[in-house]
């Protein structure tokens, strides 16, 4: 039997197509989102911006302190408010 080596070529990159396509439908990356999923990571993403709220106040509240304490150390440094 003979083969034809075009058409065997033609196969093998019919099959190597058809492999990266399952591999493409496969990957989660490239997956429409469902409804459901959806509302999961909008909560979550609302968390995150509500813990990183929290986590900049606080950050202010600790530089004001910071400020606040340089300021004292200063003053005690120059010899401390004249009375």
């Amino acid at each position: 039997e003979e083969i034809d080596e075009k058409e065997l070529e033609k196969a093998r990159n019919f099959f190597r197509k058809k492999e990266k396509l399952e591999e493409l439908k496969a990957d989660p990356s490239l997956q429409q989102p469902s409804a459901t999923n959806m509302e999961t990571l909008k909560g979550e993403y609302m968390e995150c911006l509500e813990e990183l709220a929290k986590a900049n106040e606080e950050l202010n509240r600790e530089q004001q302190l910071f400020m606040e304490l340089k300021e004292q150390l200063e003053t005690i440094r120059s010899g401390g408010p004249e009375r």
